[in-house]
């Protein structure tokens, strides 16, 4: 009516007004805070600096809600999808592509402001990404590796995120269920009530009786195994396991005196399984090298071309002078190989390191180190439970238990797919670590860490949105008549400070892009322990393969006993370059738990030695040149360093001593026994002779391109022992698009190189 009752004049110019104040709300209701719903009032976001928030995470506001629109545009941007906001319209969390999270987030950041698709970003809120999740279970306050809880008093001790975020995995609604691990160990005791109603006799083993029977009731490290992987929750029974819904079995091969091999044990009853978890290693004397028959190459995959993974654990050897990558097991890439970390987020003190890591998990660590640091709560035979399980052996199920909630969420993925979600939502702990080296396709990777360490929440929530890989596998060959061999028969510098060096030329396709290098390497020198291994790609990027451990001499020390009547044994340190062959202790002074030389006790008679201990509470010496010449100068006749192989410095330039030094492992089972002043060169990490190779793999040159000049560095750190690279070979896993069609419909691998029969790894011409 008031309409109606204007002037045509006064109409028209109402009419304008409308159509311009309509106008006007148009272009300012996007970004005018006035026509948001109440919030904090930004119209574009800010890297927040304040402590309680994820760095690497943002929730953002799209102008579409078109979930692939979104993602399109997240990768435009540098960044990548990882969930939606709940259900809430034009809502999703990105992370960024990369791992060079803070430039990535920055760049983002600027170029947000000028990007009309983009609405509104920030920071995700520890508050709102914390589970609330609770259990009724006794010991699940104890379980700061599944969920740190800030208000737990025996928690007081962890450092905050050092846990895996298992517990807003669970939020997510995936418990495992609809998978099977299966454990190879020592068995596992399936009537516990941890895996009650999940435990499968049929697809279990047990070596001891050749049958499956139930019969593993005294399979303590099994079934610990077991439980952090699996165990039921709100049972009011010990903890809970992270695929708490996964069905388990085990096969019984560990401490069993049975002729079956490890391909054997890995595939006897696999037809059903969807994770194969190994918590298990060789015994192996120190320093020494296990090789690995064909068939077991061929086992890993064949389980991985069915998209089983075996999850491997790297060993406990860094305090016994050894790598992981002294396993040949561990140089496939058709597994997976887990480290370990403590609750402080730093590598577990015991936890082997090599190349061929791929990531860690939460484990307690050494309580030779420091006797307050947590363990792990799991289950134990006999329906009991522990709080202090350790080692690799206790982060390898963990792994296990975030692929089965994987799984669960897409059964369909390939072991490629599952590789490359843990690769790219791994947690970069300990970042100052000078171990952790970014490759020339930013991604980072530490021979302790692997690419990190293992986070259950950012595996599941990215495997909801995970597109299949539709890239394929290759394979190149490892044969004699491969495209990639060398034999120069390159001299090795007798401890010079040079290395030995030869340079392999790659060519693949150009589309062609590494996921993983094996180093076939073959050498007559005397005393492989004595070499350090190094790889360098075209990119530049290094790979240490193999480290010395600087000693080709071992010692046995008269009238010493290692508690199982042997003499100890001790190596001499690469401070000293003494040629005795004879060593005799019969007194010695101690000094305890410094590093300080004006702790060193003057000598209660002339020909004593100074012992010092390597390891205590505050950490391991660094000065020990200094304390040799200091003990020199006060007249001790020797020094004798009693710890853990990892508290010598066998990097530092060797050093001539006034004095003879030697290391005394505080490990003594591993060594083999000697005569009792008989003194010898360390046996040869590699064979000699054209047929027979020292296999080493890295995953340091993830993603990068293979082709151009590849570089393999060879240098003997300690004087006597020589030899020459004989032979040495590249063998590349890689991937690219798959090649068009036959005629007949088929597709099938066109690159040089193609696997052959007899390859260590792959058994058959196929893309993976």
């Amino acid at each position: 009516g008031a309409i109606a009752n204007m002037s045509s004049k006064s109409l028209a110019w109402a009419l304008v007004l409308l159509s311009v104040l309509a106008v006007a709300l148009a272009a300012r209701g996007r970004d005018s805070p006035a026509m948001r719903p109440f919030g904090v009032g930004k119209t574009r976001g800010q890297l927040d600096p304040r402590a309680r928030v994820h760095q690497d995470l943002i929730s953002i506001k799209l102008e579409t809600d078109d979930e692939s629109e979104a993602r399109a545009i997240l990768r435009e941007l540098g960044m990548r999808l990882v969930d939606r906001e709940g259900s809430l319209p034009f809502w999703f969390i990105a992370t960024p592509a990369g791992n060079t999270k803070r430039d990535a987030l920055e760049s983002f950041a600027t170029a947000a402001l000028n990007d009309d698709r983009i609405v509104y970003w920030e920071n995700v809120f520890d508050h709102k990404r914390k589970s609330k999740w609770t259990a009724t279970d006794p010991q699940f306050y104890l379980q700061w590796n599944l969920q740190y809880d800030a208000s737990s008093p025996n928690q007081s001790q962890v450092v905050p995120g050092s846990d895996m975020a298992t517990a807003r995995a669970w939020d997510l609604g995936y418990n495992g269920q609809g998978v099977h691990i299966q454990f190879v160990d020592d068995g596992l005791d399936g009537s516990h009530a941890e895996f009650s109603g999940r435990f499968s006799l049929t697809d279990s083993y047990n070596y001891a009786t050749l049958q499956s029977n139930p019969n593993f009731v005294n399979a303590s490290h099994g079934t610990s195994c077991a439980g952090i992987a699996a165990a039921a929750v709100n049972n009011s029974v010990c903890g809970a396991g992270i695929a708490y819904g996964a069905t388990v079995s085990a096969i019984r091969w560990i401490g069993v005196d049975t002729t079956a091999s490890t391909a054997a044990a890995l595939t006897v009853r696999s037809n059903n399984i969807g994770v194969s978890s190994n918590s298990w290693g060789y015994t192996q004397s120190i320093g020494d090298f296990i090789s690995e028959p064909q068939a077991s190459f061929d086992a890993l995959f064949t389980l991985a071309s069915r998209g089983i993974l075996a999850v491997i654990a790297a060993g406990n050897e860094a305090e016994q002078l050894s790598m992981c990558s002294h396993q040949e097991i561990t140089a496939s890439p058709h597994q997976i190989v887990v480290g370990a970390v403590g609750d402080h987020s730093v590598k577990s003190r015991y936890s082997s390191e090599c190349p061929n890591i791929f990531i860690s998990a939460p484990s307690g660590d050494s309580e030779y180190y420091n006797s307050v640091r947590l363990g792990i709560v799991s289950a134990k035979t006999g329906g009991g439970c522990t709080a202090s399980f350790s080692g690799t052996s206790a982060a390898t199920p963990a792994v296990s238990g975030v692929i089965a909630l994987m799984k669960q969420v897409k059964p369909n993925l390939t072991f490629r797919d599952i590789q490359a979600i843990l690769q790219q939502t791994a947690d970069r702990v300990d970042p100052t670590d000078s171990s952790w080296v970014q490759n020339a396709a930013g991604k980072w990777h530490s021979n302790k860490y692997g690419f990190g360490r293992v986070n259950a929440y950012n595996a599941v929530a990215t495997t909801k949105n995970w597109n299949l890989l539709t890239r394929s596998a290759y394979y190149t060959s490892a044969s004699l008549t491969g495209p990639f061999r060398r034999s120069p028969n390159t001299p090795i510098p007798d401890n010079t400070g040079a290395a030995a060096s030869d340079t392999l030329t790659v060519t693949l396709r150009d589309d062609s892009i590494v996921e993983h290098v094996a180093l076939f390497f073959d050498t007559d020198h005397l005393s492989g322990n004595q070499l350090e291994i190094t790889l360098t790609s075209p990119s530049g990027t290094v790979s240490v393969m193999s480290s010395p451990f600087a000693t080709g001499r071992t010692y046995s020390l008269s009238g010493t006993d290692n508690g199982s009547g042997q003499p100890l044994v001790a190596f001499a340190t690469p401070y000293w370059n003494g040629s005795a062959t004879t060593v005799s202790v019969p007194n010695y002074d101690v000094m305890y738990d410094s590093c300080s030389t004006a702790d060193i006790p003057t000598p209660r008679s002339s020909g004593y030695s100074l012992g010092i201990t390597a390891f205590y509470a505050d950490g391991p010496c660094s000065n020990f040149v200094e304390l040799i010449e200091a003990a020199a100068d006060l007249g001790y006749s020797s020094v004798f360093i009693y710890g853990y192989a990892t508290n010598i410095d066998y990097a530092t330039t060797q050093k001539t001593s006034r004095i003879p030094s030697f290391f005394v492992p505080a490990y003594q089972d591993g060594i083999e026994s000697i005569g009792s002043v008989t003194a010898f060169a360390l046996r040869s990490l590699y064979t000699t002779g054209a047929a027979n190779y020292h296999y080493m793999g890295s995953w340091r040159f993830y993603g990068e391109l293979p082709n151009g000049s590849w570089t393999l560095k060879v240098k003997d750190v300690v004087t006597g022992n020589t030899g020459s690279i004989k032979n040495w070979i590249l063998q590349f896993m890689y991937n690219a698009p798959p090649p068009a069609p036959t005629a007949g419909g088929s597709s099938a691998p066109s690159a040089p190189g193609t696997v052959s029969s007899g390859s260590i790894l792959a058994p058959c011409s196929c893309v993976a």
